[in-house]
This record gives structure tokens, sequence and C-alpha cells, in this order.
């Protein structure tokens, strides 16, 4: 799927717990009460002395609440706050405050009042409200185990089947997602139920069923964009869609004399209308526009992309992705000059390989070869692609005879780096042409012809083009019938195959040839919401909002929740030098914030600093002793540093007498009985996290692994061998990173 479909987490309030006094008057959240006549009779009555501490508490919650409904948040936490201090049980003011820590992107806030409900009380609702706020926190393994309580406690909760099969389609098993999603249909149809379905089925590629889901949403929701984008994209790569239908919607939608328009699928013309009708809907729906452009671009109208692209950069002028693939087009008609400008600004924004890479096309296209082997040199080292290899190798090729080694080289790298590829020998094929060594060369292109027929089924430019080679080949070693056949068959697969041959210099023995485009098509995102106060906003855009909030905050504990919203989101973005500044300059705001010193051992920790994120973590437990997730992650840092394992171990076993059988916690004391190489209880711990994975989600990688490890270590070979490939399959990256940590099978 390529684009985000946001959730919208339930509403938290439930009816009032407490029996109401008629004497209440308009100090009640129904909404024929004005806001201000509620606010004003439950201020009389929480002012007059003469309530009950429940009633009192209640008057305050109801204030609150409507505080909340008119987004004054720090008022509706306070009132809440009052409320749950005069009835630590009310769960109404637990949920409202939530919302509201929610709202200011307190995300610990809202964690641990959802928390105390689900403690306290532990109904389908409450699992599903701490669920929500996990979602929100990127926690998804804790949050698809909460949705999973609630379903087990209530199996027609189609809202915990919805959300936790969006779960499972963020982390692409759709069969599970499938499963929920079929099972909350079969309950209750929604719109939004039919759209996430919609974007599984896509995911797995049944553009079909996603087409037939995203109109069943728009039959219940006709103004739904989300499900016009998912069903322009179902359609777009589809293949049976009536041919005169489609020719009929690209008439009305493009301009079809231009001589180069193409088409991708017969789907695409219809997929352009529900694109229209998407951005009509949601005039800034960058993901619309990103989508349609792209579209356009494939079927030729780059005009009409490029005014798309231009669209997408005025609502967000920090998108990377718009400025790349709007230089893509530039290239296409050949103004270098003006994709270098966008490649430029794409990189000072987000320095991603395929903008090295098509920079380094545009500057070999200038015949700035070395400005070129630079940038492609740098998208190597964040990616090291075979044609990235390939596409410097046709520079060197270009700057003579004297860097032909180095062309070679990048060839040879290449064959490695894809060994079932025929592109490296037509560009080896090509170094020997050009030599006139006719043998090797034939050899070559005899090698890319016969790999690419058999991998792409004669698609593509690369067999027509190593058949037309072969074949001058052929010629030049006197086999001019031979020779002569091939080039007819490629000239009857691509009927502008002499040109391309021509541009290439073969023929005129000019070293100098087009590089194979290295084009990065990825769509412009769209995020959610900056500080937690409106929607619908990429990264920058949420930073630069953040960035005025803090600007603008006069009170001090307003000014550190937004920094630390702000800090959240450089940690999102890795930026952890950044997080850290946010955070301290918050703890000096409010020194006994303790969730402000647990982001600074966060972003300490991220930064490389363990030793920094340990004193932060010692910093946030003395203000909150008793929390069992800060005990558990400076028990993890100590165990990570491999000093202090005692300590280390003392912070687990802290840690799990607040919270027994915790798995994370498990989890955590069983990195620290690794690090201290107590192998049979670190297989214990890790036994009894895996005991503890709901049904049918996966098996925790990291406490695999941790186990596997264990078991190698104490010589019990096979079954290490089992856990470490599990966990591989699982997480291919979780072997990487236990090596980060010093622990290699």
């Amino acid at each position: 799927m390529r684009f985000f479909f946001a959730m919208v987490a339930a509403v938290l309030i439930g009816g009032d717990a407490l029996a109401t006094p008629t004497s209440f008057g308009s100090c009640r959240n129904e909404s024929t009460v004005a806001f201000s006549a509620q606010v004003a009779a439950c201020s009389a009555l929480i002012t007059s002395g003469k309530l009950s501490k429940d009633n009192l508490a209640l008057a305050y919650k109801r204030r609150g609440r409507a505080y909340l409904d008119q987004h004054d948040f720090d008022r509706a936490i306070a009132d809440n706050s009052k409320a749950i201090e005069l009835k630590p049980d009310f769960f109404d003011a637990l949920g409202n405050r939530a919302i509201a820590y929610e709202a200011k992107g307190n995300l610990f806030g809202a964690f641990a009042d959802t928390d105390t409900v689900v403690r306290m009380r532990g109904s389908a609702r409450d699992h599903f409200d701490r669920a929500s706020v996990l979602l929100t926190m990127h926690n998804y393994a804790a949050a698809v185990f909460d949705f999973g309580q609630a379903i087990k406690l209530k199996p027609d909760y189609v809202e915990a089947l919805t959300n936790r099969a969006y779960v499972y389609k963020t982390a692409r098993r759709y069969e599970l997602a499938l499963a929920d999603l079929d099972r909350a249909v079969a309950i209750r149809p929604n719109a939004t139920t039919y759209t996430i379905r919609g974007d599984v089925h896509l995911g797995m590629h049944n553009t079909a069923a996603a087409a037939r889901d995203y109109t069943s949403a728009l039959r219940l929701q006709p103004n739904l964009a989300a499900a016009y984008l998912g069903r322009a994209q179902a359609n777009a790569e589809a293949d049976d869609v009536s041919s005169v239908e489609a020719a009929n919607a690209l008439e009305d939608l493009v301009d079809l004399s231009r001589p180069h328009a193409v088409s991708p699928g017969a789907g695409a013309p219809i997929a352009l209308q529900d694109l229209q009708h998407a951005i009509e809907l949601e005039p800034q729906n960058v993901a619309a526009y990103g989508y349609r452009a792209i579209l356009l671009h494939h079927l030729g109208q780059d005009d009409l992309a490029l005014a798309d692209y231009a669209r997408i950069i005025a609502l967000e002028p920090s998108n990377a992705f718009a400025y790349g693939n709007r230089a893509v087009i530039y290239i296409g008609k050949k103004q270098f000059a003006k994709a270098i400008a966008d490649l430029d600004r794409a990189i000072t924004i987000a320095p991603y390989p395929a903008a090295f890479a098509m920079r380094a096309m545009a500057r070999f296209k200038q015949k700035a070869y070395d400005l070129a082997i630079a940038d492609y040199s740098q998208a190597l080292e964040m990616a090291p692609a075979p044609d990235l290899y390939l596409a410097r190798s046709e520079v060197f090729r270009a700057k003579g005879r004297s860097f032909m080694p180095k062309a070679r080289a990048d060839i040879q790298a290449a064959m490695r780096a894809a060994p079932n590829s025929g592109r490296p020998y037509l560009y080896l094929g090509v170094i020997d042409y050009q030599a006139r060594d006719y043998p090797s060369a034939l050899k070559s292109f005899e090698i890319a012809a016969r790999y690419e027929t058999a991998l792409d089924g004669g698609r593509g430019m690369i067999v027509p083009e190593a058949r037309y080679l072969r074949g001058l080949t052929l010629k030049a070693l006197g086999h001019k019938a031979e020779g002569q056949a091939d080039i007819d068959a490629a000239r009857a697969v691509y009927a502008k195959i002499d040109q391309l041959i021509e541009a290439r210099g073969i023929r005129r023995d000019r070293s100098r040839s087009p590089v194979r485009r290295l084009v990065s098509q990825t769509q412009p995102t769209s995020g959610g919401d900056p500080c937690g106060l409106s929607g619908r906003l990429g990264f920058e855009a949420r930073l630069k909002s953040c960035t005025t909030f803090v600007e603008a905050a006069v009170s001090g504990t307003v000014r550190a929740d937004a920094l630390m919203q702000r800090a959240m989101l450089y940690s999102s973005a890795n930026d952890w030098r950044k997080a850290r500044s946010d955070y301290a300059e918050a703890i000096n705001l409010v020194p006994k914030n303790a969730r402000a010193h647990a982001g600074l051992a966060e972003s300490s920790a991220g930064g490389g600093d363990l030793a920094g994120g340990i004193a932060a973590y010692s910093d946030a437990v003395a203000l909150e002793p008793n929390n069992a997730t800060f005990l558990a992650r400076r028990c993890w840092m100590r165990a990570r540093l491999g000093r202090d394992l005692g300590a280390a171990l003392a912070d687990c076993e802290h840690a799990l007498a607040i919270e027994p059988g915790a798995d994370y916690l498990l989890g955590a004391r069983g990195f620290a009985h690794l690090a201290r190489k107590e192998y049979s209880a670190a297989i214990s711990d890790y036994d009894a996290v895996l005991r503890l994975t709901p049904p049918g989600v996966p098996a925790d990688p990291y406490a695999l692994f941790g186990r596997g490890l264990a078991k190698q270590r104490l010589g019990q070979g096979a079954a290490a061998g089992a856990d470490l490939s599990a966990a591989r399959a699982i997480d291919p990256a979780v072997a990487k990173e236990y090596a980060a940590w010093g622990y290699k099978p």
C-alpha cells in the first residue's frame, strides 16, 4: 500500500460512573447545554462546599470534560486530576485525562492512565483504549496483545479486530490481517473496515478483491478520500478493466495527442478518475497528488505530473521525494540543470541513495564526470546496489581508456552483487567490443541475452540490446548472416534499437553511453498530527508546528510538554542530538518531570551514550522509584554496557517485583542473565516470554535469538540453531542488532 490510512482512536469516555443529583442542573456533558453554562454550573457546585467527596469528583470531571471538548487541554488535565485525587478509581476521569495527555503529545501520561484503568478494571474497552495509545507510540507488539485481550473478552469487538488488523497490515502479515477483517465485516460492515481490507488485498496484489472492497467502502461512505485513493491504486495495477471504459476515462483526463503517451495498464485511466475524486474531497491530500503524478508520468503526461509535484511542494516545501521524482521528469526532458537543483534540495532535506544516483546521472549527462563519480560513490556507500556499480562503470568508461580497469572493477562488483543477472555482462561486453576483443565481447553478450531472456521473459531494453550487440560482434568476426539475423530480431522487439545503439557510441567506437535510469518512484508521504493539535501533516510540517508551539508557549509546563513532543519527533528521525537538547531544556523547565528524564535517557542511548542513558534513567527512577519500565530500561542499558551487571540484574528484579510476569521485563532480565553468562537463567526467562505470546502472533524474535545464543553457549547446538533460524525468519535484522550489542552466534 502506498499511502498511510490513519486510524482514529475510539473515544475513551463512557457514562458517568457516579449517581448524579438533580441539583447538578447544567453541570452535565450534553450537547444541549452550552459550554459556558456547563463550566459556570460546575464551578458554582465546586466552590459551594456542599458536595460530598464523590459528587465533588463528578463536578470536576464534568467541567474537565467540557474543557476537553473545547480543546483546552491544560484545564481538562487539571480538573480531571482533581477528580482522580478525590476518587482514584474514577475511570471516566482517567479516560478524559488520557485523551488530553495524548492530544498534547504526552503519550507516556496517556499510557499511564489507560494502564491504570486496565489494572483496576480490565474490561474489553479498557484494553482497547490502552492498545490505541500503544499504537500511537508505535509499540505494535504490545498493541496487538491488548487488542487481542479486548477481542478475547468481547469476541464481536469490531473496532478491536479492525485495529489489530491494521497493525498486522503495517507489519505485512497480511493473512493474519485478512482473518481479522473478514471476521469484522461479517459482524458489522463499515467503510473503515472495507478500506483497510482493500489495503490488505492490495498488499497481497489481489487487485480485483481490493477494488471490490474500496467500492463497498464508498457505497457506505461516498466521501471517503482514502477509499478513492486505494481504489485508484488497485485499478492502476489491474488488467481486466474494460478497454472502452478505460479509453473514455483517459480521453476525459489527459491529452492523447502527446507523442510519447503510454499506458501502464488498462485500469490506469480509471485510476485517474478516482484520484481526481480524492483530491476534490481533500485538496491538501499529498498522497493523492503524489500517486497521480507518478501515474501521469507513466502515461507520458509529464507536464501534468510536474504540475502535481509543484502542488505537493507548495503544500510540503520539505518533501524530499517530490523534488526527487520531479527531477526524474526533468532528466527525461534533458533539463539537467533543473534536475540537479531539485536533487540538491532533496539531498539537503533527506539524503537517500536514489537522489545521489539521479544527480550523478544528470551530472554525467553534463559531462561533469568527477562529480558524477562522487555522487555514485556516495550512493554506493548508502546502498551497494548492482545497478549503481554499473552506472558508475559507465562514467569511468566515458573518462577514457586509462579508467577502464576501474570500470571493469565496478562491473565485477555488480556481478558479485547480482550473480543471476545478465546486465553486468552487457556492460562488460561493451567494453570488450570497444577494445576490439570480439571473442570476449561475444561471450559476454551471449550470457547477457541468455540470462535476461530467462529472467525477464523478453521484457525491457536489455534483451534486444544484447542481441543487437551480439549481432554486431558476430559481423565483426565474419559471421555476417548470423549477425544480421540477431540485429533484425532485436529491431523486431524494439523499433528504436538503432538509435539506442548509436547513442551508446558503439558503431562509431565512441566511449560514451547513456546510463540506465536508476529511478526511485517513491510516493510522497503524508503524516499525522503536529504536537497532537491538528492533522494530515508530514514530518517537516509537524516539526515546524511543534517549534512554533514551543516558541509561543508562555507556561513553563506547556513549553516543556511541547519540547518533549518535539524531542519525540527528532527521535523518530534518529536525530538524537536535537532530541537530547529538547529533553534537557524540558528538564530545566520542569526538573521533576520523570518522563523527560526517561526521554533524555533514550535519546542519549540512541546516540551511543549508554552511560549517559543510565545516568538519566537513574534520575527518572529517583522521581518514580516504582516505575517498572524505567527500571527495566536501566537494567537493559547496564547489561548492554557490560558494567555493574549486578546492578543491572537488581533493576530487573525490582521491576518484576512491581509487575510480576510482565513479558518485557522478563525479556530484559533474560538479556541481563545473558550478559552475566547465566545461560540457564536466561533460557528460563526467554521461555517465559515466548509462552506469553498470544495465539496467532509471531514469537518475539529477540527472545528467540537470545535463547538461541544462551543454548549455544551451553552446547545445545541443534536447539540453538532452531531458535536462531526461527528468529531470523521473523525478523532478518535481529542478528545484526545482537551483533551490534556484542553477541554473535
